[in-house]
């Protein structure tokens, strides 16, 4: 402008860009403030935070490493005891005598997959301490006497009930042997029946120790509780008399700055680890620290200075060009004479933001809903078993934004509502009560690990955690803890009530399956301990399960036609009671009113059962009793099978002839209407006419309507419809199969031979 003075025109250009220079005056000011904070306190924090983080970071290495080791065995445990739970192992351990040769060749192969499989196993064998026999998985069985760690057996014999849960069906110890490790888990119905080993490979278990400390060069060293050396190479490590001495060791509730070593025992195995320290790394002189910090400082001031400039006009530059682009100069101009506030950056962008922003609000809110809804359908996938690549999971994490869910501590919890069989819930109120589950799961969001809640059911809600890969296990489980009380607080004043089971934790994502099965496992469990029992029952959980499997097994064996071999089980099963040092009686009253149960879930009337004498026995019953009560009632299933056979297709075929029309109609809704399951009706009635349900089903409609063809004069379409057929075409097929002509074709030539017969 013509006679602006020089300040005038300076202080328009800085009102201009009043940011620009607000931007860079700020950057200055803030890299000599913080070049001049640093050289302040950079001596002091120096030497104490390098040796806090030195020790930390020492401890927290032995505190990784022993959380992967106890991991490792827990893991390898829990697959011993999945093994011993399989039918062929229960089998072999009931009745080792059964001189079964497939039976023991499947045991044998199952113990070789363990060492093929695994590269912390180099042998496994199972002992039968009933018959004092060793299965070996080199392919033999052999007496104890004859095995060559049977000295190692003998002494795992002796310590075996040291610390033991009697409630507990199986667990599992460590134990060295000559300088060998070996991995044993027992397993109890309710009487000590197996025990299977693993011995474990001391290289493969060194490699899992070292891992962690391959980027550090230093030696890790590790004793059992007793002070004995795992491994060769640490004889140069602390000696058992040195465990005592504790001015030789740093750990997490003592740090002493004059150790030798850094110190860490296992909570579980009660193993000791340790490291080296290095005591020249702890101090730093004040000369090597003042030769460090000045020519720091000084660079420091020159780069932040020029990093300032720069990044103040790359910032600005674009800015400058929006402006540029967002206004035209030409039709902008001043007219003469007119003042008006000339606008800013900030106006200009904020009005380009303000419209932009209102167009993508709606798109934003749609890809978070859709993000939150991607993962749970990801995560209950995994939860059911679904096969999905491992791969896609990962991929579509990064891409909903959770990369933090990839990696780390995996646990699920499981909440399961319960009604009682007099309360009339409607839908509503039955959402209702599952909203009020996921809300209470959803908020306990937590710093130390991320949540993802998942609808199972309508009465079963299912909450996948991961925690920090820094996290150990025991506080995970310590955490879970917390969060379980906390939810069963909440909800113990909403008007249902709730069951709570978690699984165990898992360093795979892909493994939720087992975590998520594993806490059913657990609410189904405490669902069992909630049933009301008489008091003169005696029985634990797991041996319930037991005598009721056996007792089904027997019952079978003779609906089946077989009622010798199922006397000769149940011989064997009350031999084995007899044997128990107490709670004889309760078990036999188990038995024999699972027997009623089934007499009478096979429809057999009161007429029957006194007829054959069968009656509840006293509350003490004897063997010879119980033997007594199952001879008669094993005959009288036997000649009732063949009887129900019959009664049962014969109700089959009445509930068809009276429902055919429907076109909704289901095979399961017969066998329910009947009182059994599907699979057991299909049988029955394939045996008993020699033709599958759904064939005879489709030809009783076809049957029904030829008559409606002969009979009314309704078009095809319709008799279709009355015969229960979902559609003309599905009707056309099915007619054809089972007379070779369509329904048309049918009508027309059974009424020309009609017409041939009245002529």
């Amino acid at each position: 402008m013509e006679g602006e003075k020089p300040w005038e025109k300076a202080g328009r250009v800085f009102r201009h860009k009043r940011l620009f220079f607000k931007t860079l005056g700020l950057l200055t000011g803030l890299s000599l403030l913080t070049a001049l904070a640093f050289g302040l306190f950079f001596n002091q924090i120096t030497v104490k935070s390098q040796k806090e983080n030195i020790e930390n970071l020492n401890l927290h290495q032995l505190q990784r490493v022993s959380s992967n080791v106890d991991l490792t065995f827990d893991l390898m445990a829990k697959g011993m005891t999945r093994s011993l739970w399989s039918e062929d192992f229960i089998s072999l351990m009931i009745r080792p005598d059964s001189q079964d040769a497939d039976l023991a060749y499947r045991v044998i192969r199952i113990l070789q997959d363990s060492v093929e499989e695994n590269e912390l196993v180099r042998k496994s064998y199972l002992f039968l301490p009933g018959y004092n026999e060793v299965y070996l998985y080199s392919g033999t069985h052999i007496p104890l006497e004859e095995l060559g760690d049977k000295d190692m057996v003998n002494s795992y014999l002796k310590i075996r009930e040291e610390g033991r849960d009697p409630e507990e069906t199986s667990e599992w110890r460590l134990l060295l042997y000559n300088r060998r490790i070996f991995l044993a888990s027992d397993f109890c119905l309710p009487n000590f029946v197996g025990v299977l080993f693993y011995e474990i490979d001391r290289s493969s278990l060194y490699d899992i120790i070292q891992m962690e400390n391959s980027q550090y060069n230093t030696t890790i060293y590790v004793t059992d509780a007793n002070g004995t050396l795992l491994f060769d190479y640490m004889a140069a490590g602390p000696q058992r008399e040195d465990l005592n001495k504790t001015s030789l060791f740093t750990t997490e509730d003592s740090r002493n700055p004059h150790a030798e070593y850094y110190r860490y025992i296992s909570p579980r195995l009660g193993w000791n680890y340790f490291i080296r320290t290095d005591t020249g790394q702890k101090t730093a002189s004040v000369s090597s620290l003042l030769s460090l910090i000045v020519p720091f400082l000084l660079v420091y001031i020159v780069v932040s200075q020029m990093f300032t400039v720069y990044i103040t006009k790359s910032v600005y530059q674009p800015i400058n060009r929006l402006i540029q682009i967002t206004t035209n100069p030409k039709k902008r101009r001043d007219k003469p004479g007119t003042h008006r506030k000339t606008p800013n950056e900030a106006d200009i962008l904020e009005l380009a933001y303000l419209e932009s922003w209102d167009k993508n609000e709606q798109h934003r809110e749609l890809m978070e809903a859709i993000s939150g809804d991607v993962l749970e359908q990801q995560i209950r996938s995994i939860l059911i078993g679904k096969e999905v690549a491992t791969s896609q999971v990962l991929s579509t994490l990064e891409a909903i934004g959770r990369p933090e869910l990839r990696s780390g501590y995996y646990i699920v919890l499981v909440g399961e509502l319960e009604y009682t069989q007099d309360e009339e819930l409607t839908i509503l109120e039955k959402e209702l009560y599952q909203r009020s589950l996921l809300k209470i799961l959803n908020e306990m969001e937590g710093q130390e690990y991320r949540i993802c809640v998942c609808s199972m059911s309508p009465t079963r809600a299912a909450a996948a955690f991961c925690f920090s890969e820094d996290v150990s296990v025991l506080k995970i489980r310590e955490n879970c803890k917390k969060i379980q009380d906390s939810v069963e607080e909440q909800a113990g004043n909403l008007p249902y009530r709730l069951k709570l089971g978690r699984g165990n934790v898992y360093d795979d994502l892909m493994s939720l399956p087992f975590s998520y099965h594993e806490a059913l496992e657990n609410i189904r469990y405490q669902q069992y301990l909630a049933e009301d029992e008489e008091p003169e029952k005696e029985s634990v959980p797991y041996e319930a399960r037991y005598y009721t499997e056996r007792s089904r097994r027997i019952c079978d064996l003779a609906e089946k036609g077989n009622p010798e071999a199922a006397l000769e089980e149940c011989r064997l099963l009350l031999t084995e009671i007899h044997a128990r040092e107490k709670g004889e009686e309760a078990c036999y009253r188990f038995l024999v009113d699972e027997v009623m149960e089934h007499l009478i879930s096979c429809r057999i009337s009161k007429e029957e059962l006194r007829e054959a004498k069968i009656d509840l026995l006293e509350p003490a019953p004897s063997k010879s009793d119980v033997e007594d009560f199952y001879q008669r009632a094993l005959t009288l299933l036997s000649e009732n099978g063949k009887k129900s056979h019959n009664r049962y297709v014969s109700e089959a075929k009445e509930y068809i002839a009276q429902h055919y029309m429907e076109g909704k109609l289901r095979l399961n809704e017969i066998s329910e209407a009947m009182g059994i399951s599907y699979s057991y009706l299909s049988g029955v009635f394939t045996e008993g006419i020699g033709e599958g349900l759904t064939s005879w089903l489709n030809h009783y409609r076809v049957e029904q309507a030829k008559r409606f063809l002969m009979e009314t004069r309704l078009n095809v379409s319709e008799i279709g419809y009355k015969c229960g057929f979902n559609s003309a075409q599905s009707f056309g097929r099915v007619f054809k199969k089972y007379t070779g002509m369509s329904p048309k074709q049918y009508r027309e030539r059974r009424t020309a031979e009609k017409r041939m017969g009245e002529e």
